[in-house]
């Protein structure tokens, strides 16, 4: 997963590992946001969400970690070292949206 997820980021689709991200952490914690409640231990951590959630075992493994280092950081200089790091693309040049996924010109 960590591969698909440098892949995505390097070739322009970082958008997608984003959202391939927060559904992983979804399957996971039950909420996007739910990660780092879990490692807090915070209160508003939802209880039943997360007994709900399909991958709630990767939970125990602290898997999760690794992949999020992939999703949005909006601007946390730590993070997207971090993420220049693993992906070995100077951020934000290296992660620019793929043309083949740009919008058509319309016609007039």
């Amino acid at each position: 997963m960590r591969r698909v997820l440098a892949f995505l980021n390097n070739i322009g689709f970082r958008r997608y590992a984003i959202k391939l991200v927060e559904m992983l952490e979804k399957e996971i914690y039950g909420e996007v946001g739910g990660y780092e409640k879990y490692i807090q231990k915070d209160r508003e951590f939802d209880k039943k969400a997360f007994d709900k959630a399909p991958l709630k075992d990767l939970a125990k493994e602290n898997t999760f970690k690794i992949f999020s280092m992939y999703g949005d950081h909006q601007n946390n200089p730590k993070r997207i070292q971090l993420l220049e790091e693993n992906c070995f693309s100077i951020y934000p040049e290296g992660f620019v949206d793929s043309v083949f996924f740009e919008n058509p010109p319309k016609n007039s």
